[in-house]
């Protein structure tokens, strides 16, 4: 029984099975970047910018970097319905007044009006926002609104994460309340009682590990934070079992095949503050990383050798055992192809059949070892750094006197927008296909001159002729609601040129504040060690844009046989600009299959 059947079973109210479906795919490990929390949400915006608006001031950088963070701020409270409907309780003309600062801003550039206009939001939004955000979203359960809804489950997501929750926790709560066995019904009061687990409340815990003997003696000679090497006989007497069966097993592994008779392994308790159990595991973790670092650094070879679970306990009672935190990279993204199914061999046919000069080829070798260190990065700080290292050296080089990430965004968004829409089919087409793969091969069978079966659904959902399969396929997915909404999503946003154009131009926008923000946290932990709590969603974002941009790169030099990278660049940019400003001409035309075909899905 999938999780919408189950949940089903246990509500009449779609509205509420659609909001936990959503909920849960936010914090599963497997599901697309794209449909995960995003790393800030309104509340968190602002006191970022207040982060950005002192290191300005402090440097005396030029007031116009703050113009992508002012942006992204005033659309976010102009499209959240709660942070605007909480700040229109003292000021009920909000958005005349953010449309106001934002044309004086731009002939001024001000950072004295900024941080005005910062501080006036953040005096406006406050904790109780918290509140009043999950207090909407229980209101909107009774409603179909499940646009405004997912919107706001987004911003709950986000809250919930910067401050301080882990998502392993947030995943394992909803399974918990909504699809544990033992609850026979879920109402608007079960999903209100599962908003209050979450605050930022901190709490102490003491995280239990295995460690090898002689870390320990190293360790146990520095007085160091709240980090203590101890005995069976000093743990809690309902951990003890747990922690001597971690011991046990990581003997057992570490010397089975060494010549070390009577080796054991000891304990280490790393005493932190957070707000649920697994948060404490990520905080401990990082702790006993940095102390591996450490000794590598002082004692030739040697390593810090830990157990990969560990023991959690909060005042001295068992929370359980749980294993490390889940790995920054889940997939591999390297193909060489724009369409799905490629593998290793595809990359290197393109690579020789491209005519991609020396210097190229080098460049495209060192991207992906630098990209490389960040999979192997022991931290999210240094896979961001890693990154964003393999993306500059990908890119051109700006011209003297641009600005660097002016320069990297004018390269990198017509990469990531010229696929964009048959990408996101792709993932509603795979979903499907999940539920219902038969029925779906034989709705989109024989539809028009597509080249696969996501660019023939789109020709279901996009083109009036093809209605009556549209329905049969509606009908068959009645009991996915979200599904429903994602394809209700993509129709909306396609229905026209013109909305088109709207939507790509919005897409465009975020991700282009994105790239501002993996920029400035780059700087920051490199220049000033300031890290945010939101680094591994940043890391998992570029993570896509560099697999779609290198994608596409090498898709290009293959097709057309460039001589070097940055013209293959140029080339996207200006097919890019050719295609906004087609749809620009063509606003009052509707979707047709010519169009789907040459514009949307670039079909040759």
């Amino acid at each position: 029984m999938t999780a919408a059947a189950t949940l089903l079973s246990k509500t009449s109210n779609r509205t509420i099975v659609f909001a936990i479906e959503a909920l849960r795919e936010m914090f599963t490990e497997s599901a697309w970047d794209s449909r995960k929390f995003p790393a800030l949400d309104t509340y968190h915006r602002i006191r970022e910018g207040e982060v950005v608006l002192s290191d300005t001031k402090k440097y005396g950088r030029n007031a116009k970097i703050l113009n992508p963070l002012i942006d992204e701020i005033a659309w976010s409270i102009k499209t959240n319905i709660a942070a605007k409907s909480f700040i229109e309780d003292s000021l009920p003309n909000i958005s005349s007044f953010i449309d106001d600062f934002i044309k004086r801003n731009r002939s001024q550039s001000d950072i004295q009006s900024a941080e005005t206009f910062i501080r006036f939001l953040k005096s406006r939004l406050d904790e109780s926002y918290y509140y009043h955000l999950t207090d909407q979203m229980v209101s909107l359960l009774k409603t179909e609104k499940k646009e405004d809804l997912h919107d706001l489950l987004k911003s709950w997501s986000s809250f919930c994460v910067n401050i301080g929750h882990s998502p392993a926790f947030i995943k394992e709560q909803i399974d918990e309340v909504f699809l544990n066995d033992g609850r026979d019904r879920i109402t608007v009061a079960t999903v209100r009682s599962f908003f209050r687990i979450f605050n930022d409340k901190i709490r102490w815990f003491d995280v239990y590990f295995a460690i090898n003997a002689s870390s320990a003696r190293a360790i146990s000679s520095i007085e160091f934070g709240d980090i203590y090497i101890e005995n069976i006989a000093d743990v809690p007497a309902q951990a003890a079992p747990s922690v001597q069966d971690l011991c046990d097993s990581f003997t057992e592994r570490s010397f089975a095949n060494r010549r070390r008779r009577g080796s054991k392994a000891r304990i280490i308790r790393i005493r932190v503050k957070a707000p649920d159990h697994h948060a404490a595991i990520k905080s401990a973790t990082e702790i006993i990383d940095l102390l591996d670092s450490i000794l590598q650094n002082i004692i030739s070879k040697a390593r810090l050798q830990y157990s990969s679970d560990s023991v959690v306990c909060e005042k001295q009672k068992i929370c359980g055992v749980f294993p490390s935190p889940s790995r920054i990279f889940r997939r591999s993204t390297f193909v060489g192809t724009r369409k799905p199914g490629a593998d290793l061999s595809t990359f290197f046919a393109d690579l020789a059949k491209s005519k991609l000069q020396r210097n190229s080829v080098t460049r495209i070798v060192r991207a992906i070892q630098t990209s490389a260190m960040a999979r192997r990065a022991l931290n999210d700080d240094q896979a961001l750094a890693s990154l964003w290292s393999a993306f500059e050296v990908l890119l051109p080089e700006p011209d003297m006197g641009q600005v660097r990430i002016l320069s990297y965004l004018d390269h990198i968004l017509p990469c990531l927008m010229s696929n964009h829409t048959e990408r996101t089919l792709r993932i509603i087409y795979d979903d499907i296909r999940k539920f219902d793969k038969k029925n779906l091969e034989m709705l989109v069978d024989d539809i028009g001159n597509f080249e696969n079966g996501e660019q023939r659904l789109g020709a279901i959902l996009l083109i009036n002729n093809y209605q009556d399969r549209l329905s049969r396929l509606t009908n068959a997915l009645s009991e996915q609601p979200l599904i429903l909404f994602r394809m209700h999503q993509f129709q909306k946003s396609h229905k026209s040129v013109s909305s088109l154009l709207d939507y790509l131009q919005r897409h465009s926008s975020r991700i282009e504040w994105q790239i501002h923000r993996i920029y400035r946290c780059r700087n920051f932990m490199v220049h000033s060690g300031v890290r945010f709590p939101f680094i591994r969603t940043l890391v998992q974002n570029l993570d896509q844009y560099f697999s779609e941009t290198f994608n596409i790169i090498m898709y290009e030099s293959a097709e057309r046989r460039y001589r070097n990278i940055d013209e293959v660049f140029l080339s996207i940019q200006m097919a890019h600009k050719a295609r906004i400003h087609f749809l620009s001409i063509n606003k009052k035309k509707p979707i047709d299959e010519d169009l789907l075909s040459k514009i949307v899905f670039y079909t040759k």
